[in-house]
C-alpha cells in the first residue's frame, strides 16, 4: 500500500487585484518567493534573462547602470570574436537586447506583470484534482470545457495513471484529441498505456506489470486519489468576500 500524498495549501492573498481570478501561488526555488500562477510566464522569461545576460548562482543587477554595463561587456566580447566563418548574427544582438529590456523594467518596475483579458471567462469545466506518487510532482489537474461554437459536446479523452508499472516514481499523463471522432480517442485512451508498459518492461526492470487504471475518468478509481484540500469556509478570503456582499447590499 503506497502512502498517501497531501499538497498544502498556498499561501492566502488578502486582497486580490481581479477577484474574478483564480488565486494560486507555485513556490519559486530560486528566488525562495511565491509567485502567482498568472505570473509565470513573465518569471520565467526574467530568469531566462538573467541567464542571458550571464548572471549566475543567485546573482542580479543591482541598477540600471550595472546592468547596461553587463550588456554592454558582454556584446564588445562577442565582437571581438567575430570573424569571417563566424559573423554576428542579428537574432543573437536581439536575444540580448531583450533579457535587457525584461531586467530593466523589473528594476524600474515598469513592467506590467499582470496584464486583465478583457473578455467573459467560462468558470463551467469539469476538473479533477489528484494525488500522485512521483516526487517530481506535488499533484495533477486536469480540467476541459465545452466549446459549443463548434460542438455541443467535447469528445476528448483524458488518462491518469498512478504508479505506472507497479513502479512509485512513474505516472502516465495524456490527453487524446477526438476531433477525428470520439473512438478514437477511446481507443487510444484504453490502448496506448498498453503498448507503452510492454516496451518499457523490455529495458526497464522496474516495471512490473502492465496493466494500469485510469484515475482521471473512472470516479471509482478516482476516490482514494483526489487531492485532499482543506478547509476554507472561515478563511480570511471567505470572510472578506461575504463582508464585501454585504456591503455591496
Amino acid at each position: 500500500m503506497h502512502p498517501r500524498l497531501f499538497v498544502t495549501d498556498t499561501p492566502e492573498t488578502i486582497l486580490t487585484d481581479f477577484s474574478n481570478r483564480p488565486d494560486i501561488s507555485i513556490y519559486c526555488d530560486r528566488c525562495a518567493v511565491y509567485i502567482d500562477i498568472r505570473n509565470l510566464p513573465y518569471h520565467k522569461s526574467y530568469h531566462e534573462a538573467l541567464l542571458t545576460l550571464n548572471y549566475r548562482n543567485m546573482q542580479k543587477p543591482h541598477d540600471t547602470r550595472a546592468l547596461m554595463q553587463r550588456r554592454n561587456i558582454i556584446i564588445k566580447k562577442m565582437k571581438s570574436e567575430i570573424t569571417s566563418e563566424n559573423p554576428l548574427r542579428p537574432n543573437v544582438i536581439k536575444k540580448i537586447d531583450d533579457a535587457f529590456e525584461i531586467l530593466k523594467g523589473d528594476l524600474e518596475d515598469s513592467y506590467e506583470e499582470i496584464k486583465q483579458v478583457n473578455e467573459k471567462v467560462d468558470w463551467n469545466v469539469r476538473a479533477v484534482s489528484l494525488n500522485c506518487s512521483p516526487s517530481c510532482a506535488y499533484a495533477v489537474g486536469m480540467c476541459s470545457s465545452e466549446n459549443n461554437r463548434w460542438k455541443s459536446c467535447m469528445e476528448d479523452c483524458k488518462v491518469y495513471q498512478d504508479y505506472f508499472g507497479e513502479d512509485r516514481n512513474k505516472c502516465y499523463l495524456a490527453v487524446f484529441d477526438g476531433h477525428h471522432g470520439e473512438f478514437s480517442a477511446e481507443r487510444s485512451a484504453n490502448e496506448m498505456h498498453h503498448l507503452l508498459l510492454h516496451e518499457m518492461a523490455k529495458f526497464d526492470s522496474k516495471t512490473k506489470s502492465t496493466t494500469a487504471r485510469n484515475f482521471a475518468e473512472s470516479v471509482t478509481a478516482r476516490k482514494d486519489y483526489e487531492q485532499l484540500r482543506p478547509e476554507t469556509r472561515d478563511s480570511i478570503r471567505v470572510n472578506l468576500h461575504q463582508d464585501s456582499a454585504e456591503i455591496v447590499k
